[in-house]
């Protein structure tokens, strides 16, 4: 009876890891790091690295504010109020166009166009991003399988009104070090001689060729000179593109929670190109 019992409990157990991959990898389109050599058992294995650093440069106002004081070449959105108690929000005077953020964490923001909102779902809103500790949030709360993203502890989450920016295109350079690993101008990818690829297929090689930004430099001197002052592996650099100006968006440490799918052939291409040596 005892070892039917303890059968039982495994194949409970079994039945609910199966459910647990297949909501995440199938039906969320992305997998486990399982592939030693691939670039998410990279990042898997580096988020664990510089976390206190990471939490500092993944907060959205103090990486601004680094950015306003050591990168002047750049552009950054306005921050129009910051507050760490959402009820301070009913005491601002809202300009018709604006964007309430989180400044931890994903997906925590508001965008209002023409001065349509609810002030106090604005508030209740606010007081809920912060109560999500994102690091541990929702899925990342499974132990043993490595879904925390531990960094974002180390985030000052704070509320913030940011101005809001149209007609902005985002543009994102991949790199492991300060070597580029590929471009993504949402919705496509470029390798580092701009190419396009889909980076999902066997075959990831296209014809087209990346329409280069105007400032594109300028983005490739920012990733060389953030590696050489800080040294940090692995870094998603996401940039907002508006004209000719470039917009510093936001610096991604691990980028879809280290989960993107990436095909065999374009896995092993990145590895040995980008990781083996390291």
């Amino acid at each position: 009876m005892k070892y039917k019992n303890i059968l039982i409990i495994l194949t409970i157990l079994i039945i609910i890891f199966n459910l647990i991959v297949y909501k995440l990898v199938k039906h969320h389109n992305i997998e486990l790091p399982l592939y030693k050599k691939g670039f998410n058992n990279f990042c898997q294995n580096n988020k664990y690295e510089k976390v206190k650093e990471k939490g500092f440069f993944s907060d959205k106002q103090q990486v601004k504010q680094y950015i306003i004081d050591n990168h002047p070449e750049l552009k950054v959105a306005k921050t129009l109020f910051k507050t760490k108690n959402p009820e301070e929000l009913r005491n601002f005077n809202f300009p018709p166009n604006f964007v309430l953020k989180c400044t931890s964490g994903a997906r925590m923001f508001i965008i209002v166009e023409n001065g349509v909102y609810d002030l106090d779902h604005l508030v209740e809103e606010s007081k809920r991003f912060l109560k999500i500790d994102y690091s541990t949030h929702h899925y990342r709360k499974i132990p043993f399988m490595g879904f925390e993203e531990p960094h974002y502890k180390y985030n000052d989450k704070s509320i913030i009104i940011e101005e809001f920016l149209d007609n902005i295109e985002e543009f994102r350079i991949m790199a492991i070090k300060n070597k580029i690993i590929y471009y993504d101008h949402v919705p496509n990818y470029f390798d580092s001689n701009f190419n396009k690829i889909n980076i999902n297929k066997e075959n990831y090689l296209d014809n087209d060729k990346l329409v280069k930004p105007k400032k594109l430099e300028l983005m490739i001197d920012f990733v060389n000179e953030f590696y050489q002052k800080n040294k940090i592996d692995l870094v998603r650099y996401d940039f907002l593109l508006r004209g000719d100006d470039i917009y510093f968006g936001e610096l991604t440490f691990t980028p879809d929670n280290c989960r993107r799918k990436y095909s065999k052939k374009y896995n092993d291409f990145i590895y040995d190109n980008y990781i083996k040596d390291i």
